[in-house]
């Protein structure tokens, strides 16, 4: 009989990844399992505190809006982060061209490393510097995180870890629910 912590130990393993210091960092593994998980729908905290990227004291509120708010959740340090941003960024084109969804990012690194990273791939988007603080306000266990809050709810599904295939699917179905086309966006390079 497994103990909870082995039960523990082994659902990381078998998702790939282990969780160090609120961030997701990658092992190799012979199967190549998942590397993300499906978060079951949670209600978001109405405000995370934080600040804005551009300094003023704006925290992030997760309430009052009347379109979908598309989450990005990383940090400069996270590899699975910079393996998302060039589908993020993607996303985010394609979503932005509809006006259908709102996108905001919240990073738990400082203002000049996630200014030099969503810059590097051609994202500006509204961006809340959280900390590890807002990490736990909003009970994630980790990042990257590809959130969907539904409006006038606090109502939040997500995808927690690398994007892969079976993931952008379902990043892709939500979406779908509020365009009335799906996103156009194609398939991850070096993903088989």
């Amino acid at each position: 009989m497994l103990t909870s912590a082995l039960r523990v130990v082994v659902l990381l393993a078998m998702l790939g990844s282990s969780l160090c210091a609120g961030r997701w960092v990658g092992f190799a593994v012979t199967s190549q399992p998942p590397r993300f998980a499906r978060l079951e729908s949670f209600i978001a905290p109405t405000v995370v505190p934080g600040s804005a990227l551009d300094g003023s004291d704006k925290a992030f509120e997760s309430t009052g809006r009347t379109r979908p708010l598309l989450v990005f959740v990383l940090s400069t340090d996270c590899r699975f982060c910079r393996d998302n941003m060039d589908f993020w960024a993607q996303l985010a084109a394609s979503v932005r061209s509809a006006s259908a969804v709102e996108i905001v990012v919240l990073s738990t690194s400082s203002p000049d490393e996630t200014a030099a990273l969503l810059s590097a791939h051609g994202l500006a988007l509204p961006t809340h510097l959280i900390g590890e603080s807002g990490l736990n306000l909003l009970g994630l266990p980790g990042v990257p995180a590809t959130l969907v809050i539904e409006p006038g709810t606090r109502r939040v599904d997500g995808i927690l870890g690398l994007l892969e295939p079976e993931a952008v699917e379902i990043v892709w179905r939500w979406m779908s629910r509020h365009q009335t086309s799906p996103p156009t966006i194609s398939s991850r390079a070096g993903i088989e």
